[in-house]
């Protein structure tokens, strides 16, 4: 089930769900390996029913560590999504922690999204994403050209 539906949310408690969420994340990234950057990290916070209050990496370290070790192993990259800020959170999606956390682990690969829904949407908040990624350590964003990853200096 997904979390913006939120029946998801119906019958445990905030943390158990966001819990099971990173739970399953983890699983599907050990299982599948057919893409190159992993979207929507912690997009359970979204609709959570207090959405990023009082959500912290450190909360889920235990799942998103070996999910972020993971990846980097694999030369696989995450996104910076901006919806994180169009829906109210303050931060983008995954949260800054959490950068910041896959560069300290060695990640380099990281693109950029805005969640786009409609077309004043397209490049959300790009300037604060910039600022977050420098602020996080990283030089470099990147962009995919026949599944091979281009770094663009931020």
């Amino acid at each position: 089930m997904d979390p913006y539906e939120r029946e998801y949310f119906d019958g445990r408690s905030e943390r158990a769900a966001y819990e099971e969420f990173f739970r399953v994340s983890l699983e599907r990234v050990r299982q599948l390996d057919c893409f190159d950057v992993y979207g929507h990290l912690d997009y359970v916070v979204r609709y959570g029913p207090n959405q990023n209050q009082f959500y912290t990496y450190a909360a889920y370290s235990d799942y998103i560590d070996p999910l972020l070790k993971l990846l980097i192993e694999r030369g696989q990259g995450i996104e910076c999504n901006t919806g994180g800020y169009k829906y109210g959170l303050g931060e983008p999606n995954p949260c800054l922690d959490i950068l910041k956390r896959y560069r300290e682990l060695g990640g380099e690969i990281i693109t950029v999204g805005s969640d786009a829904h409609k077309p004043e949407h397209i490049g959300y908040a790009f300037d604060r994403a910039r600022a977050a990624l420098l602020t996080c350590g990283f030089q470099y964003y990147t962009v995919y050209e026949q599944r091979k990853p281009r770094f663009i200096r931020l």
